[in-house]
């Protein structure tokens, strides 16, 4: 229950910019619990079902370097996600701002809530969106 946390705000529309030719949304279906994903405004449509992706959480980590790597030919991308950062933790309808911290490339990224306690998700499937520098998500 999200309610109880300071930082709570409703959560039915979240939009996450990553460049000016990609945008990911998300808009809560109320009645099944879960965020419906659209790509770029139309819906992101799961290849094998046909179905319109669906969520139940959703973890946000703001600020996040992205670069090209160095001499790679195929475009390829390093995340700056090794250190600690906030972000958010958004499921059925809410969202409360979060920290991340992650040690090496090889460890476990730990989520905290704003009490300073490990996050507990809701049981379901979780899209974990990398939030690139100089980007905001909007959340509303």
């Amino acid at each position: 229950d999200l309610t109880t946390y300071a930082s709570v705000e409703d959560a039915t529309s979240v939009s996450i910019k990553y460049s000016n030719s990609v945008k990911v949304s998300y808009k809560y279906d109320a009645e099944k619990k879960v965020y419906l994903r659209s790509h770029n405004g139309s819906k992101h449509i799961d290849y094998l079902t046909g179905e319109q992706l669906k969520v139940k959480n959703i973890l946000i980590l703001n600020d996040i370097s992205v670069t090209v790597i160095s001499g790679d030919d195929k475009g390829r991308i390093e995340l700056g996600n090794i250190g600690t950062g906030s972000g958010y933790y958004i499921t059925e309808g809410k969202a409360i701002k979060i920290t991340w911290s992650k040690t090496s490339r090889s460890a476990k990224t730990v989520y905290k809530d704003e009490n300073n306690k490990i996050l507990v998700l809701n049981d379901g499937n979780t899209f974990v969106q990398i939030q690139p520098k100089g980007q905001t998500p909007v959340i509303n």
